[in-house]
């Protein structure tokens, strides 16, 4: 059993000296309430902090990810139909106006990353439209989940 004992003096006005000795009971009971509101709010920044550091993890791995698949989507001019050989170099699934691309070798990636890719319309130069590629992930009580995108200019099929 662990015992806290202090002495403190005090004068009264009536010039009576008491001694008191020991904390109260109230004493006890406030600090421990104290303690147990500073260990919830840290718990509960803590799951905060882990939440937002999984989050900025998944942000890191879709934009390396949209990197690569921009790199290689380039090396064709950024044509239709290089949309499928940059799946087949980066491991995503791409979806969108110019279909669906499978990869096809399987990825071991626990985010399950996607492509979307769709089209913004005529951009200012003649003959290319601007494709907006966004990196979305599924989440099973949120749904989709859209990490990075990255916009490119596509020549139009003729």
């Amino acid at each position: 059993m662990i015992r806290i004992q202090f002495s403190v003096t005090a004068k009264y006005s009536a010039g009576a000296v008491r001694k008191f000795r020991g904390i109260t009971l109230v004493e006890v009971v406030a600090s421990i309430a104290l303690a147990g509101t500073l260990l919830s709010m840290v718990l509960l920044a803590g799951g905060q902090h882990l939440r937002q550091m999984k989050f900025a993890e998944a942000k890191r791995v879709a934009n390396d990810l949209l990197n690569q698949f921009v790199s290689q989507w380039s090396v064709s001019g950024f044509s239709v139909t290089g949309v499928e050989d940059a799946v087949q170099r980066t491991g995503l699934i791409a979806m969108g106006e110019y279909g669906r691309f499978e990869p096809e070798r399987e990825v071991s990636s626990a985010l399950k990353l996607r492509i979307r890719i769709r089209s913004l319309g005529k951009s200012g130069l003649s003959n290319h439209e601007r494709v907006r590629l966004t990196v979305v992930r599924y989440l099973p009580r949120t749904g989709e989940q859209k990490l990075c995108w990255a916009e490119v200019l596509v020549r139009r099929q003729l």
